[in-house]
């Protein structure tokens, strides 16, 4: 358009005088460390136990948990290669590339949520002989087949009930993680670089609500860097 102006082809640009839609944004609800504990704690003995306990320490997304394939996890590293996703075409689940070239991504993942992966491998591995298909998918349903973003919605709407916590959305395991994290005192480059964004001013603008509460544990914490053999107050014990 700035062009056709430049050109004289049109008088002038509408579109720098018309007001953009609004955005509205969708309410952010993270879950507190102990309704996370109690979460994965009713989830035990469940076959999707891993799924959530990976959702939670990754931040990674649904269709990202749903497209994981057991190539994609390094048990020697310990890190999982986030490269495709999940969706929904014409009724059919098909795999397909990461939401964008960023979201591609490494997350390093602890011990214990290694070794909560090995034995949903070993769980798998029981189930494999009595598959329709076997696509390598890490989650998948008792027959091979990839879960639905629907069914897995519909189970972690139950668990949400059965555990008496709030009714969030999925994708709100996502904002646990990193909120979670930025509370632990993460830097937020590494926050970021788990999520996948693009750029770390996302970040910053999606979780600002946590970040005033960092300036106090910092300014804390300097005293004890700065004051070793001082109480809070300045002055010597």
């Amino acid at each position: 358009m700035k062009t056709a102006v430049k050109w004289r082809i049109v008088p002038y640009n509408a579109a720098e005088a018309a007001d953009p839609p609004s955005m509205e944004q969708r309410e952010m609800r993270s879950l507190t460390s102990e309704q996370t504990a109690a979460l994965l704690r009713t989830l035990e003995g469940d076959r999707l136990y891993a799924l959530f306990c990976l959702a939670v320490a990754t931040g990674m997304r649904q269709a990202e948990l749903l497209g994981l394939r057991w190539e994609d996890v390094n048990f020697d590293n310990r890190t999982i290669s986030v490269r495709q996703t999940l969706q929904k075409r014409r009724g059919r689940l098909l795999v397909q590339g990461t939401k964008t070239s960023k979201s591609r991504r490494q997350v390093a993942i602890s011990e214990g949520i290694a070794e909560i992966l090995l034995r949903h491998k070993a769980q798998q591995d029981r189930e494999r002989p009595f598959y329709r298909e076997d696509n390598g998918l890490v989650f998948c349903t008792a027959n091979g087949t990839p879960i639905s973003a629907r069914n897995l919605t519909r189970k972690f709407k139950a668990v949400l009930k059965a555990a008496g916590l709030p009714d969030i959305r999925f994708y709100d395991l996502r904002h646990t993680h990193a909120s979670l994290l930025l509370q632990a005192g993460v830097n937020p480059k590494v926050v970021s670089e788990r999520l996948g964004h693009s750029q770390i001013n996302l970040t910053l603008d999606t979780y600002s609500h946590v970040l005033p509460g960092l300036q106090e544990q910092v300014a804390a914490s300097l005293d004890d860097i700065l004051f070793p053999d001082k109480n809070n107050s300045g002055y010597e014990h």
